[in-house]
């Protein structure tokens, strides 16, 4: 493999990397602060129940999400 070969195979690789982190970023994307804050006042209803074990699946996805997750480096 030529040294031209290799470059083109690590900047494809870096694309690549760059492409993921930014979709990971874009689904781990947290919650605005503002949407926190609603939220912890208590403003927007309360939750059913079925909607509480929605949040608490979403949650556990999330934190396992982060147990998971790998750091690329990129």
């Amino acid at each position: 493999m030529s040294v031209e070969e290799i470059r083109q195979r690590v900047s494809e690789l870096e694309s690549e990397c760059s492409s993921m982190r930014q979709e990971i970023h874009r689904l781990g994307k947290p919650k605005g602060a503002l949407s926190r804050l609603f939220q912890k006042l208590g403003f927007g209803g309360r939750p059913s129940s079925s909607r509480q074990r929605q949040q608490q699946l979403l949650r556990s996805s999330s934190t396992d999400k982060r147990r998971n997750s790998v750091d690329l480096g990129c």
